[in-house]
C-alpha cells in the first residue's frame, strides 16, 4: 500500500443525487499546508485584540485615525494604524514572543521606523495614547 503524506489529501465526490443526470467531477487531490505548519504563525489574542481594537474605537470616534491593517508572520504579528487608506502607517503595534524575555514581548513604532515604547504589557503599551485621548475630552 501506498504511504502518503499529511499533506495530501484524497477528496472523493458526493454520490449524485436523485433525478439528475449531471456527471461528478472526477476527484483530485489537495496539496496544501500541514498540521503542523498551520499555528507556526504569531497572531494576537483575544484580549490584546479586544484592548487594541477598544482604542482602535476610540481613536476612530476623535477622528484621528481612519484605517488598519492586520498581519501575521511567522516571527510576529502586528496591527499598523492608518489616518489615511493611503498613507504609510501612523503606528504600528508590534508583538514579538522571541523578545518576551529581554525587552518585552510589544513594541509601538511611529511611521518613521522609531520604536517609541516597548515592555512586556500591553495595556502599558497601549497607555502611549492616553495623553491623546484626555486631549480629546477637554
Amino acid at each position: 500500500m501506498k504511504e502518503t503524506s499529511p499533506d495530501i489529501i484524497p477528496f472523493k465526490s458526493p454520490a449524485p443525487s436523485r433525478g439528475t443526470n449531471r456527471s461528478q467531477p472526477p476527484s483530485f487531490t489537495f496539496v496544501g499546508p500541514s498540521a503542523a505548519t498551520k499555528h507556526d504563525r504569531v497572531f494576537f489574542q483575544r484580549p490584546e485584540f479586544e484592548a487594541i481594537l477598544n482604542l482602535y474605537g476610540k481613536m476612530v470616534a476623535s477622528g484621528h485615525w481612519k484605517d488598519y491593517a492586520i498581519d501575521s508572520t511567522s516571527s510576529d504579528a502586528s496591527f499598523a494604524i492608518y489616518q489615511h487608506a493611503h498613507d504609510r502607517p501612523l503606528y504600528i503595534i508590534r508583538k514579538t514572543p522571541k523578545l518576551a524575555a529581554r525587552q518585552g514581548a510589544y513594541s509601538l513604532i511611529s511611521a518613521q521606523g522609531k520604536i517609541l515604547k516597548r515592555g512586556a504589557d500591553l495595556d502599558r503599551l497601549l497607555s502611549y495614547f492616553n495623553k491623546a485621548l484626555i486631549k480629546l475630552i477637554r
